[in-house]
């Protein structure tokens, strides 16, 4: 995969977990398995894709936020991690930051054309073409 599939793959992901967060509590949160597990698995992906990265153009603070990724995988590959650890990230400000720094980064290295604006519910968005085609799919999209 491209930089550009990965950061993509990324952004993707810690907006699902976002949006699988935004409707519970801490005491919920710990308390869902499925949830803990699901929110795990999206954190271990990212740090093993996150892994083919290639960095030899980046600059420093880029290469922090990769190396930040990739210690998803570390931090999560371990079976006895602790509730508190994963509950401390999620409803922390650290994967928000995460997502608007890489977002941010796709479009300047990317899509240097492309408008960044805030939706109705504030979150981060863009205006794509449809349908969506990528190497590998064609995604269909509603517009708004």
């Amino acid at each position: 995969m491209k930089n550009q599939e990965i950061f993509e793959y990324i952004v993707t992901s810690l907006d699902f977990i976002g949006k699988w967060r935004e409707n519970s509590t801490l005491e919920e949160f710990e308390n869902d398995l499925m949830l803990m597990d699901a929110i795990s698995y999206r954190l271990y992906s990212i740090g093993i894709i996150a892994e083919n990265i290639n960095i030899s153009k980046f600059e420093k603070e880029e290469v922090i936020v990769v190396n930040q990724l990739i210690e998803f995988k570390i931090i999560f590959s371990n079976p006895n991690y602790k509730i508190s650890l994963l509950s401390n990230l999620i409803f922390s400000d650290k994967l928000g930051e995460l997502f608007g720094f890489i977002f941010n980064m796709i479009v300047e290295k990317f899509e240097p054309k492309s408008k960044l604006e805030l939706t109705k519910e504030n979150k981060l968005s863009r205006d794509y073409k449809y349908p969506i085609t990528t190497s590998n799919s064609i995604w269909t999209v509603k517009k708004r």
